[in-house]
């Protein structure tokens, strides 16, 4: 048969040959295949890691988000997990939402294998494709156990102890029926075990209390309960002071809570007073009665910062800091380079301390009427970084402000506590403020005028009453006299206490004066102001502050020992009283209103 097909095709030649083999080619070139089933597996994109806690279950994961597939409609995919032991996961077959629920009593965390499957079909075989996703329990922070430790070096600080169960952040609320309720700030470290400190307490009071933990992601506990009793303030003063001292309070204050420095024969020191004049805190200074304290600030981390005069030789004088649990943080001595730090310091944002120094010079004062040889002092301002203890700021009133522009007041001579030069106080500086715009405000007592300095201290922005005076004031009766303290408020207005001091005679009352500056006519007039009924008369320190209210609280330092916070609203109407009483004779030098003592707040009951 074969030899027969040869011979066939040999009978065709070469070329016939040739074309039936071109003929099939192109037959076969021309000729559709039968195609063969083709099937590409999902594409899966990256699933969510979970997170819930033990009490919750993890729902509304749509699956349907996170696959895509050429060939297969989501509706048909099938979705199934893997590699789960305590966290058990649940895939609805119709909509493919996927959820989570752990069993019971576990926390902690697993990886799950998610695998979603087409299902192939007209001869493809089916194809997988899968996700790997981490699932995370979290237990519900509770509270084990809390106990109470009293502070051993103050009364009126309680540690309230907390175990958890879980790391997480710890507070307390507390409070009772006379007080209200405060919550305190939360601990600063995440663990498992904390002591927070409780502070603006009533000596010898029963309060409730409940611990709170707080997780990283937000979630609060149940409050576990308990409560405590104060200690006394006998003997934690001075045993007269302890008995002696007394605020006697008429009336509401708008305000919650103030600093009060304290500077008995016995006991030097600062208390915390609430609007029911009330103490909730207190420092007892171990320096001597000799060195009372002047000014306070408060730093933005709670710490207190405040002066020490030197009525002695010996005695030391500067700026000490203390934590608001009473312990010393840092403290500077009077020095060379500092001078002698009086009546003020503020604590500024960015750890630095601006406060009030003095330099003496010996000048030819023979134009005042005083000899050619005479010691002046006058008054410096420092600004210094506590962290390099460098002075990175200096202005001084010699550099600003002609020797002849002075009052009868100037010609006061003082004799400087360590080195015993007896010189005229031609400016005593009393008061530094920070104003709206960076500026610094001064009071300068002697010279009966407040003045302004520009932020980059290189000039006097104005000033405001004695000699040289930028301002007129139309009306004679709106001039301030040996005045205390200094705010520029926010509309520009000037808040002081007028003391109401000067030579040759004093004026005999004292006020809180608020006054408008006119930059166009340069005048200043009084807008608000506050006498006492009967008048008030204080010839040294005293301040006056604005409160958030609107009421503006002063202190009036009175002869006697003994002083006078009120508190008065915009129409002058007295609305808040306390007498301060000591066994001894005691100078108040300001009334200080803070938010906190140590970052606690009031809520609601």
């Amino acid at each position: 048969m074969m030899i027969r097909h040869f011979t066939r095709l040999s009978k065709l030649g070469l070329v016939g040959l040739a074309v039936v083999l071109g003929v099939a080619c192109e037959f076969l070139a021309t000729a559709t295949p039968t195609p063969m089933p083709v099937n590409h597996p999902p594409q899966v994109g990256a699933v969510p890691d979970v997170l819930f806690y033990e009490d919750q279950s993890a729902t509304g994961i749509d699956l349907n988000n996170y696959v895509n597939d050429t060939e297969t409609s989501q509706g048909a995919l099938i979705w199934s997990a893997d590699g789960y032991t305590n966290i058990v996961p649940t895939i609805d077959y119709g909509t493919h939402v996927l959820t989570f629920k752990a069993k019971p009593g576990f926390s902690g965390s697993e990886r799950i294998t998610l695998v979603v499957a087409d299902q192939g079909g007209g001869g493809a075989s089916a194809r997988t494709a899968d996700a790997v996703l981490s699932v995370t329990v979290l237990p519900v922070p509770k509270v084990l156990a809390t106990w109470v430790e009293p502070s051993v070096a103050n009364a009126l600080i309680m540690r309230v102890h907390a175990r958890l169960n879980t790391p997480a952040k710890a507070y307390v609320e507390y409070g009772n029926a006379s007080v209200g309720r405060f919550r305190t700030r939360a601990s600063e470290e995440t663990g498992t075990s904390h002591g927070i400190n409780v502070l603006r307490l009533r000596p010898s009071t029963t309060y409730t209390y409940q611990v709170f933990a707080a997780d990283p992601q937000g979630r609060i506990s149940e409050g576990v309960s308990g409560a405590f009793t104060t200690g006394s303030l006998d003997n934690r003063l001075h045993p007269t002071v302890s008995r002696g001292l007394d605020f006697l309070v008429k009336g509401q204050s708008t305000h919650d809570l103030y600093l009060v420095d304290v500077n008995d024969k016995d006991f030097s020191g600062i208390v915390a007073i609430d609007s029911e004049g009330k103490i909730v805190w207190y420092y007892h200074s171990p320096i001597p009665r000799a060195t009372p304290i002047g000014a306070i600030s408060q730093k933005p981390n709670f710490n207190i910062v405040f002066t020490m005069r030197a009525a002695v030789i010996g005695l030391p004088e500067g700026i000490m800091e203390i934590s608001p649990l009473g312990a010393e943080v840092y403290s500077l001595a009077r020095s060379k380079a500092t001078g002698r730090i009086h009546h003020e310091v503020r604590a500024l944002d960015n750890n630095r301390l601006l406060f009030l120094s003095e330099e003496v010079r010996e000048i030819d004062n023979t134009a005042s009427g005083g000899s050619s040889k005479e010691y002046i002092a006058a008054d410096l301002i420092l600004e210094l970084d506590q962290s390099t203890g460098e002075i990175v700021q200096k202005w001084s009133v010699f550099n600003s402000i002609p020797v002849t522009d002075r009052t009868p007041m100037s010609n006061r001579t003082n004799s400087d506590s360590v080195t015993g030069i007896l010189a005229h106080n031609w400016t005593h500086g009393n008061g530094i403020s920070i104003g709206p715009r960076g500026n610094i405000l001064v009071s300068l007592r002697n010279l009966n005028q407040i003045i302004s300095i520009a932020p980059d201290y290189r000039s006097i922005e104005w000033r405001l009453g004695g000699p040289g005076s930028d301002f007129r004031f139309p009306n004679d009766g709106d001039r301030f006299l040996g005045q205390h303290s200094i705010t520029e408020l926010p509309n520009g207005n000037i808040l002081t206490f007028d003391n109401g001091d000067t030579d040759p005679t004093a004026r005999g009352w004292s006020r809180g004066l608020e006054l408008k500056l006119d930059f166009t006519t340069m005048t200043a007039t009084k807008v608000w102001e506050y006498r006492h009924d009967p008048d008030l008369y204080s010839a040294t320190m005293s301040n006056a502050a604005r409160l958030k209210s609107g009421n503006t609280v002063m202190n009036f330092n009175l002869r006697g020992g003994s002083s006078m916070v009120v508190e008065a609203d915009l129409q002058g109407n007295l609305v808040w009283e306390v007498q301060t009483k000591t066994p001894n004779s005691q100078t108040q030098y300001r009334i200080n209103p803070i938010a906190s003592l140590f970052g606690e707040t009031r809520i609601s009951d």
